[in-house]
């Protein structure tokens, strides 16, 4: 080709493109000395094109001559680094980002809250604090490991000291958690539809005066804030519900 060139008096090409028509964004790059696959992939908006292999290196010990293990090697890597891509996994860098059944429960939560609960919650502080000061023994622990009995245990412990709403809201925020994670790939299955906890619920039978109301709600600042949340809330409708009586 460029003898034919010469004799036309243009410039030698020094490299040129061969594109795969099987595999969409692989092309074989020939050089003066040199072949080698490169990849084309689009990661966060931009596209990049990098080399994965020399012609002939991608599967070593094989047969000089079968060149088609080499080009069923590179389709094989392409396909894989383009997938990646897609899901905004840098394929030249996979190792910086974790796969999902290595994500601990805590990170997991940290992305719940940034891509859910911050756009659709004024009041996403809370919800972070049920996930995370409500299932401190679960922060550190691969997510995929926690089971529906570590769950069961935890609320089982609430109820048990007596926390009724803390035990309802972390089991409502904790099913959510899991209802998304499953939905973003990030855990195998939403376990958590089937935790069900028991426990009784208390009917108001007299009204509170003005001055218990004060006094349960001064008590209640000083308790955890969900929890606080939740009796000033109980408090306030049943009171106010009786009043109307």
């Amino acid at each position: 080709m460029n003898t034919q060139r010469r004799k036309q008096q243009l410039k030698p090409i020094s490299q040129f493109l061969i594109w795969d028509t099987a595999q969409k964004g692989l092309c074989l790059q020939v050089g003066a000395r040199t072949k080698s696959f490169r990849v084309q992939f689009k990661l966060h908006d931009q596209w990049l094109t990098c080399s994965i292999g020399h012609f002939g290196e991608l599967v070593p010990n094989a047969e000089p001559n079968r060149q088609n293990v080499q080009i069923a090697k590179a389709r094989e890597i392409a396909d894989r680094w383009r997938a990646l891509a897609a899901e905004g996994i840098d394929p030249r860098n996979p190792a910086d980002h974790p796969s999902p059944s290595k994500l601990t429960y805590e990170a997991v939560v940290d992305r719940f809250i940034e891509t859910y609960a911050k756009p659709r919650q004024r009041t996403w502080d809370q919800t972070e604090r049920v996930l995370k000061s409500n299932c401190a023994i679960f922060l550190h622990r691969r997510i995929d490991r926690i089971t529906k009995r570590d769950v069961r245990d935890l609320l089982r412990k609430f109820l048990a000291e007596g926390h009724v709403y803390k035990a309802a809201a972390t089991r409502a925020w904790l099913k959510k958690l899991w209802r998304w994670a499953f939905e973003e790939d990030l855990v195998p299955s939403p376990i958590m539809e089937a935790v069900r906890i028991d426990y009784e619920k208390r009917e108001r039978t007299r009204i509170f005066s003005d001055d218990e109301i004060k006094a349960t709600w001064k008590a209640a600042d000083q308790l955890d804030p969900i929890e606080s949340a939740y009796i000033k809330n109980d408090h306030r409708r049943y009171s106010v519900g009786s009043r109307r009586r």
